[in-house]
């Protein structure tokens, strides 16, 4: 009397649902589940989600940054006044963070008795990554 190997309990569409599954736990496990994006849409701009921080310099309105993308382009961003103040950022890569803001207008010339504003994009915080 011959008997059978068994076949396997599995369906190919299980085998395919538990190899997926499978995947998704590894990356999960590993910090691989998803990229942050390169670039972000904030307040109708295209702004750079991260960047190394090649110098901040206070001026008028805002605190200008100048940054070198993840591909060795250099953009500049203007920030919070409080990012100047951080001299240990220099040299460091940052994530960015943005939001519309109100300063003082341009028109204004940096006489804070203007009176006058106007909204632009900002840095408004930052976090160090590797």
């Amino acid at each position: 009397m011959q008997h059978d190997k068994a076949k396997p309990f599995q369906t190919p569409a299980i085998a395919r649902r538990c190899a997926c599954t499978l995947v998704f736990a590894f990356a999960v496990v590993t910090g691989c589940a998803a990229k942050e994006p390169d670039m972000l849409t904030v307040g109708g701009e295209s702004k750079h989600a991260a960047g190394t921080l090649l110098e901040a310099q206070a001026g008028d309105i805002a605190c200008y940054l100048s940054l070198k993308a993840d591909d060795g382009t250099e953009f500049q961003e203007s920030a919070a006044f409080e990012i100047c103040e951080d001299a240990s950022l220099v040299g460091k890569r940052l994530k960015l963070s943005y939001s519309v803001e109100n300063v003082l207008a341009a028109e204004c010339e940096g006489d804070v008795d203007c009176g006058k504003s106007d909204q632009i994009v900002l840095v408004s915080a930052v976090r160090v990554i590797e």
